[in-house]
């Protein structure tokens, strides 16, 4: 953690990337490319940033699970059109 207490998006990442791979694996999703790993990635900092941006506040109503699992349903789709 730095001075004001919050933690860098590194140590986050650290801290919950496997749940990308956890994700990916449980949808059964085939990634020789690692976009659907980046796009994991992308998920984590949207959701570091309003962890940042609502500090104090309790964020309950935001599952970091589903975070990641929509945006990897959602990047599926836009590959299938």
């Amino acid at each position: 953690m730095n001075q004001t207490g919050e933690e860098s998006f590194e140590v986050f990442f650290k801290q919950h990337q496997h749940r990308i791979h956890y994700h990916i694996h449980d949808l059964d999703i085939k990634d020789p490319q690692n976009e659907f790993y980046v796009e994991g990635i992308c998920a984590l900092f949207y959701y570091w940033k309003m962890q940042q941006a609502e500090a104090g506040m309790d964020l309950a109503y935001f599952d970091i699970d589903s975070i990641i699992r929509v945006r990897l349903i959602a990047l599926w789709d836009r590959r299938l059109d």
